[in-house]
């Protein structure tokens, strides 16, 4: 009776020490998503340049500039995701404004379109950490926010008119970009990058396109 009272105790001390499988899973889950975590990098660029509506759509506007930046999360070195918040402003042609009201003397024309983009990206780079040049590639969908506002003024039969063409008004549209890279300087660290956008807004029945060329400065943590 003595050794079976001794081997009960004995297996009760060993199974207060042992760890339950469902604990056992759960730490290792959790070392492996913090593992997983420390590996990846954080890259945070500012970049700006031009911005050039394309397309008979968009003759009625100028060129523009553009600024923004894209913050990357990497889960490996060759692939970023991550999300690109943009700014573009282009200014009106004043020749086809004034051609198409026509009616007016002495024209001006005043306003100008905005854009703010909010588009989820994801890079695919060559990542060579040997090499201070590496290509990538960057295409991302989201959401377009347009304001675009132009009034000409002029006379007509003598008094002072003013045609509003765009109110004003923001709207948010659909769309998507596209576009090549490449980067110069430490893929561990800091790099220039040189890389156009292509964008394709969907704007009810109209797709209006436009082109930003851009140059940033990219750190990564």
């Amino acid at each position: 009776m003595r050794k079976l009272w001794d081997s009960l105790q004995t297996e009760e001390i060993i199974m207060k020490h042992k760890v339950p499988p469902i604990y056992l899973i759960v730490w290792i889950l959790i070392m492996g998503f913090l593992g997983m975590a420390s590996a990846q990098h954080l890259t945070i660029d500012v970049d700006g340049g031009l911005s050039q509506p394309v397309g008979t759509e968009m003759v009625h506007w100028n060129t523009g500039f553009d600024f923004g930046t894209n913050i990357l999360l990497w889960p490996i070195d060759r692939l970023g995701i991550g999300l690109r918040v943009g700014y573009d402003r282009w200014t009106p042609n004043k020749a086809k404004f004034t051609d198409d009201v026509g009616t007016l003397l002495n024209t001006d024309v005043t306003g100008s379109t905005s854009i703010i983009e909010i588009i989820p990206s994801a890079r695919l780079a060559t990542a060579y950490k040997s090499s201070a040049i590496n290509f990538f590639g960057q295409v991302g969908m989201g959401l377009y926010a347009i304001q675009a506002q132009s009034n000409v003024t002029g006379l007509l039969g003598g008094e002072p008119s003013t045609v509003k063409i765009d109110n004003g008004e923001w709207v948010g549209r659909w769309g998507f970009q596209i576009g090549p890279g490449v980067s110069f300087g430490s893929a561990q660290f800091l790099t220039i990058d040189i890389f156009p956008l292509y964008n394709v807004v969907f704007n009810g029945n109209v797709v209006f396109q436009y082109f930003i060329g851009n140059i940033g400065i990219s750190f990564k943590f």
